[in-house]
C-alpha cells in the first residue's frame, strides 16, 4: 500500500498534467487530494525543518488551486467554459463518479438525462449505476427526467424488447418514488443527441451517452465494478453555462 507522501506526489503530479491541458475541475480534485495526503504525512513527522518544507509546499499547491478556482468561475460568468475528455478503446479505470461525479453536487435539484440506447438490460443497469450515483452526491434532487428512444424502433421490430425496457424503467421509476425522487420517462422516435443537463449549469456530452463501457459477461469480473471493464472510444466533453433555458 501506498504511502502518504507517495500517493500525494502521483495525486499532485497527475493534477499538474490536468492543469496544464486545461481540464481545470479535475485538477482542483486532485489538487485537494493530494493536499489531503500531505497533511497526513506532515502530522507523522518529527523533524521540524521536514515539517515546514512540506507546507510550504502545501502552501503552494494551495494558492495554485485558488488561482485555478478564480479562472474557472470567470469561465463560468462567461458561460463558455469546456472540458474535453478523450477515453480510449478498451481503457480501464473509468467510471461515472472520475468521469462527472464532481459536478453532481447539493446545487442539482434536477438532472435531465437524453439518451437514444436506454433499451437493453445492460444499458438500463447504466442508467440505474447513474441514478444511483446523483442520490449520493445530490442531496437535494428531486427530479430526474430520462429522453429516450422505444427498443422496438421500426429498424428494431422487437416488441419483447420493448416491454422489457418498460418493465425495467418502470422499476426504477418506483424504487426513486420511494425516495422522494421523481423519474419521468418520455421516448422519442427520431432522438440522436446525448447529453446529462444538471440544475447546477453544468451540461455533460458523451458521444456513446451512458453505454460507454464493453459488454461482459454477469459474474465476470468488472460487471459490477465498472473501473474495472475495458471502455469503448469516445469523447467526454463538458460545459458550464451562466443560465440554461428552463
Amino acid at each position: 500500500m501506498a504511502s502518504s507522501i507517495e500517493l500525494a506526489q502521483f495525486l499532485l503530479i497527475r493534477a499538474v498534467e490536468l492543469d496544464e491541458r486545461g481540464r481545470w475541475t479535475e485538477s482542483l480534485t486532485f489538487y485537494q487530494d493530494g493536499v489531503t495526503e500531505l497533511l497526513k504525512h506532515v502530522r507523522g513527522l518529527s523533524n521540524k525543518g521536514d515539517q515546514q518544507k512540506i507546507r510550504d509546499k502545501i502552501e503552494t499547491y494551495i494558492n495554485r488551486a485558488e488561482v485555478l478556482k478564480g479562472k474557472l468561475d470567470e469561465k463560468k460568468k462567461m458561460g463558455n467554459y469546456h472540458e474535453q475528455i478523450e477515453i480510449a478503446n478498451n481503457e480501464k479505470g473509468v467510471t461515472y463518479e472520475k468521469l462527472f461525479g464532481r459536478f453532481l453536487d447539493e446545487n442539482v435539484e434536477q438532472i435531465d438525462v437524453t439518451d437514444p440506447y436506454i433499451h437493453n438490460k445492460h444499458q438500463c443497469y447504466n442508467f440505474l449505476q447513474f441514478c444511483e450515483l446523483a442520490i449520493k452526491n445530490c442531496k437535494n434532487v428531486k427530479r430526474i427526467n430520462l429522453l429516450t428512444t422505444y427498443a422496438d424502433r421500426p429498424q428494431h421490430s422487437n416488441k419483447t424488447a420493448r416491454v422489457k425496457q418498460e418493465e425495467n424503467l418502470k422499476q426504477l421509476q418506483e424504487s426513486l418514488r420511494k425516495m422522494k425522487i421523481t423519474l419521468n420517462i418520455n421516448y422519442s422516435n427520431t432522438l440522436h443527441d446525448r447529453e446529462i443537463v444538471l440544475s447546477n449549469d453544468w451540461v455533460i456530452k458523451i458521444g456513446r451517452g451512458l453505454d460507454i463501457f464493453c459488454h461482459v459477461p454477469e459474474f465476470s469480473i468488472g460487471f459490477t465494478d465498472l473501473s474495472l471493464r475495458p471502455c469503448k472510444e469516445t469523447v467526454v466533453n463538458i460545459f458550464h453555462r451562466a443560465s440554461l433555458i428552463k
